[in-house]
């Protein structure tokens, strides 16, 4: 938030809604979970659990909801909202490998998850988590915002060739 960035003074409510003054610093920061009204982070956590329900169910990890949704409804930033859908996506992916780990391949006798994938994947994808990382303190909150409707359409488009199939 850009107003994170303005003094504040404890006795005047100088801060926006969503943030909260700071006695330490005299800054306004984005208020913790729970910290005044709840009803928002409460109704966060259902939707949040639904999307991530939903979302393993099918095999994809619905990081494209969450970001919108805590800009939309917790009111974080772009840089904020990514970092924190990708704790979700981890959480979510931890849950599935725990679910998933003693599964056997129904028709041959191997783990459901495979290993070798796995290894040859893992560098490239946390190759691409690196670079992403540095790039996302780069780039302007718009411009990501435009690539992620951009990934978004994509995909919807792409999924939808896919059940017309």
């Amino acid at each position: 938030h850009p107003e994170c960035m303005t003094y504040c003074n404890d006795d005047e409510n100088q801060c926006p809604e969503e943030l909260t003054c700071d006695a330490a610093t005299e800054m306004c920061r984005h208020k913790d979970i729970f910290d005044g009204s709840p009803g928002a982070d409460i109704f966060a956590g259902v939707i949040f659990a639904a999307i991530s329900g939903l979302a393993m169910s099918v095999g994809v990890g619905g990081g494209g909801f969450f970001v919108p949704l805590l800009m939309l409804i917790l009111r974080f930033e772009v840089h904020q909202a990514t970092a924190l859908s990708q704790a979700c996506l981890a959480g979510g992916a931890i849950t599935a490998m725990i679910y998933n780990i003693r599964d056997r391949h129904p028709y041959l006798s191997k783990p459901m998850i495979d290993y070798d994938l796995i290894v040859i994947t893992c560098p490239s994808l946390l190759l691409g988590s690196f670079c992403g990382t540095f790039l996302s303190k780069a780039t302007p909150d718009f411009v990501i915002l435009v690539l992620l409707d951009l990934v978004l359409a994509y995909c919807f488009y792409t999924t939808m060739n896919k059940a017309k199939a």
